[in-house]
């Protein structure tokens, strides 16, 4: 009785402990004031609830062992999994873009042109009177010189000479060979380097060239109507890519021009049935195993194919 008035008068006092003058009020309130104020009548009363007190603790306790959470020691000592972070280009050891200070900036060009055409497996012999793309058509390629974006390389996937520009404003050219997400592979000078593509970003106003390789005979675009050993080329490749024969003595009719527009559009081209450099390319890279390429090409998803049939099929076209 004692401890429960020493209790309630700790509770509404909002205290967690009961301390000396609230068990001395309580004991006033259950034995009386005159009572309480005997000497051995509080010696009594204080031994009596330092007992009750010590007997309710052990209560409370026992109370709260037994009800705590189940497997709660256990799972303390669970080895916790630690995931590492996901490397970063700047977690990673890249090289810094720029020009070797040994080398004179005039010469990056033709160094650059010689590194894109070992990319073909051709040489490349620098000449006053014959420049790059006059030495190319000899082995069968042509050159593309454009402005244009990181995403227009990706989709284009082929390497390319970039003209970029260091910290004073002099221009130098490199060969990019190979890009990834966050990390491109260039060849500056002779010397091998992985860098990050902000930094390409930092030293680049879009200009490029790059080399690709022409059917055979070819004279210019292949227009809906044309006829001919390109045109045969032209069939044959797009049969190694859709997984069907070839006809022969082929004219580039509406069926062709159907094939085309489906190839276009998986390559995210305008459909437009011409058959261009933008679209040359694409076929260079999808069946020429001997193109060389910036990533390696996914393969063809057969319901995406699918889908495009049918909407060609729907449409007319």
């Amino acid at each position: 009785m004692l401890c429960d008035r020493a209790l309630l008068g700790t509770f509404v006092q909002g205290k967690e402990q009961v301390n000396k003058p609230t068990l001395t009020k309580a004991a006033q309130e259950i034995f009386g004031e005159a009572e309480y104020k005997d000497p051995r009548r509080q010696m009594s009363v204080w031994l009596l609830a330092a007992l009750l007190l010590m007997v309710f603790a052990t209560v409370l306790a026992a109370t709260y062992y037994n009800n705590k959470e189940p497997g709660r020691k256990e799972s303390q000592n669970v080895p916790v999994n630690i995931i590492e972070p996901l490397k970063t280009p700047e977690s990673l050891h890249l090289d810094t873009l720029q020009w070797p200070a040994d080398k004179s900036h005039h010469i990056s060009k033709d160094m650059a042109f010689q590194s894109l055409f070992k990319q073909w497996g051709v040489s490349y012999k620098p000449e006053g009177n014959v420049n790059a793309c006059q030495q190319a058509q000899a082995h069968s390629l042509r050159c593309l010189n454009a402005v244009g974006s990181l995403s227009n390389l990706r989709q284009l996937n082929i390497p390319v000479v970039l003209k970029l520009f260091d910290a004073n404003g002099k221009e130098f050219y490199t060969a990019l060979i190979s890009l990834k997400d966050r990390i491109a592979t260039l060849v500056v000078g002779t010397e091998t380097k992985k860098v990050s593509v902000k930094d390409i970003e930092s030293h680049w106003l879009g200009e490029y060239t790059l080399l690709w390789r022409t059917p055979p005979n070819f004279h210019g675009d292949i227009h809906p109507g044309d006829k001919g050993i390109a045109v045969q080329w032209l069939d044959k490749q797009l049969s190694l890519i859709q997984g069907r024969t070839t006809r022969e003595n082929l004219i580039y009719d509406n069926e062709l021009v159907r094939q085309v527009k489906k190839f276009q559009l998986t390559e995210s081209l305008v459909p437009d049935g011409v058959v261009g450099t933008q679209t040359l390319i694409h076929l260079n890279t999808a069946v020429d195993s001997r193109a060389p390429m910036l990533s390696s090409r996914p393969a063809y998803d057969s319901s995406t194919l699918r889908v495009i049939d049918e909407s060609l099929s729907r449409d007319g076209k």
